[in-house]
């Protein structure tokens, strides 16, 4: 962040190179590695002279955003303030959320995981603003700016849970009136080009400099994807070294767990909102993420080139505690008179 900043405040608008690393050789960071969460951190960096300090302040920022987010993603689905509350604390008191922040240090990917709860929110906001009458560019800007901030803050989250959003929106197409759902599938349309326009800095670059960079190191020996499948047992485990290499992961001391009571609570919440569309199809995503992390299914990884980049299949729990989220909302679907 100390060279980010000190080279966005030499004139460089998107920092790709910091000069000063590598003994003062520099190294083009920034060329592949994801900018969003030290554009947010260069903020607070600007406000506060400690470095540290930013740091903190940007991770309590994500924090508090995150659970701000899956309350009002959950006051959409649920249309009551006491179970989104409810729902919003459980989705901050994931286990993978720490592990990325104080075993990991994967900060980038611990804000990613925090921002998505509001691609889908604004989806739903996109929709009622129809409903009530019209859209304004605001709201497609907001919308395409929520989608393309997960992409700048971590491409594997961005990846896997992209797709799940495009699927959401043809559930809430559906619930649209017939004749604007022509006007809500552009709106969608537009929203998303829109997100891809502007995180284009990052991923385009990516993608035209690739055949330029050696990027063996990335996806083979340790960061081999086929050392890292999970088993089910560690997937409930609350012992933070279950298992270690002999389990079939690599990374001793760390916990893979879902969260027994999230666990619970998200398969009562599925078969209490099963007639819901949007919670039953987050079941069923909920459900392949966690296939895919296991053992068996490392060769569908190996498949695919682009797959193997993402390294860990675990990663895959950073979207599968937002899907769990929706999951639990099913829950209040017994006794609660409106939920949608």
């Amino acid at each position: 962040l100390h060279y980010f900043r000190d080279s966005f405040l030499n004139g460089n608008i998107y920092p790709r190179w910091l000069p000063d690393v590598y003994g003062g050789y520099g190294y083009p960071t920034f060329v592949f590695y994801q900018p969003g969460f030290f554009y947010v951190a260069l903020f607070f960096s600007l406000i506060c002279i400690d470095i540290l300090t930013a740091i903190h302040l940007t991770l309590l920022f994500f924090f508090f955003i995150g659970g701000c987010g899956m309350y009002l993603l959950a006051k959409k689905i649920t249309k009551d303030y006491l179970i989104s509350l409810f729902v919003s604390l459980l989705f901050i008191a994931t286990p993978y959320l720490y592990v990325n922040l104080y075993v990991r240090g994967d900060l980038s990917e611990y804000a990613s995981m925090l921002i998505l709860p509001y691609p889908l929110f604004f989806l739903y906001h996109l929709k009622d603003r129809l409903l009530r009458g019209g859209l304004a560019f605001f709201d497609l800007l907001i919308s395409a700016l929520s989608v393309a901030s997960v992409i700048l803050m971590h491409p594997a989250p961005a990846m896997f849970s992209i797709p799940c959003f495009g699927i959401f929106a043809i559930v809430l197409l559906l619930q649209v009136p017939k004749d604007k759902q022509k006007k809500y599938f552009f709106a969608v349309i537009t929203a998303f080009i829109t997100s891809l326009v502007i995180s284009s800095p990052y991923w385009l670059t990516l993608l035209q400099l690739k055949k330029h960079v050696y990027y063996e190191w990335a996806i083979t020996d340790y960061f081999d994807i086929k050392n890292h499948g999970v088993y089910p047992l560690q997937l409930i485990s609350n012992y933070w070294d279950y298992g270690g290499s002999e389990a079939g992961s690599e990374i001793d001391g760390m916990s893979f767990q879902l969260g027994l009571p999230h666990f619970i609570l998200a398969i009562i919440g599925t078969f209490f909102g099963r007639k819901n569309k949007l919670n039953l199809l987050s079941f069923i995503f909920y459900v392949a993420f966690i296939i895919l992390m296991l053992p068996f299914s490392i060769p569908f990884w190996q498949s695919l080139e682009i797959l193997r980049f993402i390294q860990f299949p675990w990663r895959l729990l950073s979207v599968i505690a937002f899907l769990q989220a929706i999951c639990i909302c099913g829950l209040f679907n017994f006794g609660v008179k409106h939920y949608n």
